[in-house]
């Protein structure tokens, strides 16, 4: 006869053994679901990380007001810039005033200049590249500035600007439309950080208001230009000669060979610290303007004390009376003042301003 303990004991093994004779029944039944339901979580919890980190909305394919834009874009960005430390998007805060006699000896001496402004430009853009020329000779300052011009008709137009333009015309051109101009022009960066030349690379459809370059003057290996569709852009980014640098731009040209786009091959290598020792600054938005801001009417009445640096011709919503992008983006570079196109020659008391035609 057991005892009363000895048959509780008995008892609670026999449970023990019941449900794990369940448990075993239901695992191998149920076995094959198992892999579906661990893809199944981890699919969910990369979505809604990825929800949490989304820093900006992309771009909607249709054209927006400027009451739209401003709920889609401009009150992101005032909570999500204005209201937050900016070193969190890597914005050098400290001051530019001092900086002003680093580059004050070298940015009118060819000889000591040390640096490259390198844009591209085909025919259709030979006016923004003459307005973009116009804007920075307003300034008083002659940087030493190289054009690869990706077609013949670009490059003789190029040549009609200014008698004192230095110009290169390399062999064979490619046809108009050709994508590996990207290619070639960031192959040209890569030669010129090798020779020791600082390189800013600026599109044509900037205007420069404000000479850019004292706020270049700390150590950081590149500087780069922000918008709130693509994040960091290459529209207008300052590459410094360092081995940081070279090593970054060889292996962004690799990564091109594969993505058409500079653009997204940018912010993966940033987002992905590739080379990791890389330091980079992420230029203030409030002062290098990208057009998803500055063509923004009521974006503009809220920041009327803003004192524009560089403003980028992107961000523009076509209307049906536009002929293409480039008819639009005229259209708003004339209506904002910011068209300097005009009769005289350009002239360039020092620097050079070279014109390439890519190989």
């Amino acid at each position: 006869m057991l005892m009363p303990y000895e048959y509780m004991k008995m008892q609670r093994l026999q449970s023990i053994r019941r449900k794990s004779l369940i448990f075993r029944t239901l695992l191998q039944r149920w076995a094959f679901l198992m892999p579906v339901v661990l893809i199944g979580v981890f699919v969910i919890g990369h979505v809604l990380t990825k929800q949490q980190s989304v820093e900006v909305h992309h771009v909607q394919k249709k054209a927006m007001s400027n009451e739209e834009v401003n709920t889609e874009y401009g009150m992101h960005y005032n909570t999500a810039y204005e209201s937050m430390d900016r070193v969190g998007l890597g914005i050098d805060g400290s001051s530019t005033s001092e900086s002003n006699d680093t580059y004050k000896s070298t940015i009118n001496n060819e000889k000591e200049s040390g640096f490259t402004v390198l844009a591209m430009s085909s025919y259709t853009y030979v006016d923004m590249t003459e307005n973009w020329l116009r804007s920075i000779e307003t300034l008083h300052i002659y940087p030493n500035i190289t054009i690869i011009a990706t077609d013949l008709a670009a490059y003789n137009e190029l040549t009609k600007f200014s008698d004192s333009l230095s110009l290169i015309q390399a062999p064979t051109p490619r046809k108009p439309g050709d994508r590996s101009y990207t290619h070639f022009r960031w192959k040209y960066v890569l030669d010129l950080l090798q020779r020791n030349q600082d390189v800013l690379v600026s599109d044509v459809d900037t205007v420069w208001l404000e000479n850019p370059f004292p706020y270049f003057w700390n150590r950081h290996d590149i500087f780069i230009s922000w918008n709130p569709v693509s994040k960091r852009c290459p529209g207008l980014i300052f590459l410094r000669s360092t081995q940081n640098t070279i090593q970054f731009v060889k292996e962004f040209i690799n990564r091109l060979s594969k993505e058409d786009s500079d653009t997204k091959v940018l912010n993966f290598m940033i987002d992905n610290q590739v080379i990791p020792t890389l330091t980079y600054s992420i230029l203030d938005p409030l002062r290098f303007i990208s057009g998803w801001f500055y063509f923004n009417d009521d974006w503009r009445t809220r920041h009327a004390n803003v004192s524009p640096v560089v403003i980028h011709a992107n961000g523009i919503n076509m209307t049906s009376k536009d002929a293409d992008w480039h008819d639009a983006q005229v259209k708003h570079l004339k209506k904002y003042g910011l068209w300097f196109n005009g009769n005289a020659k350009l002239t360039w008391e020092a620097g050079t301003a070279s014109f390439v035609v890519a190989k």
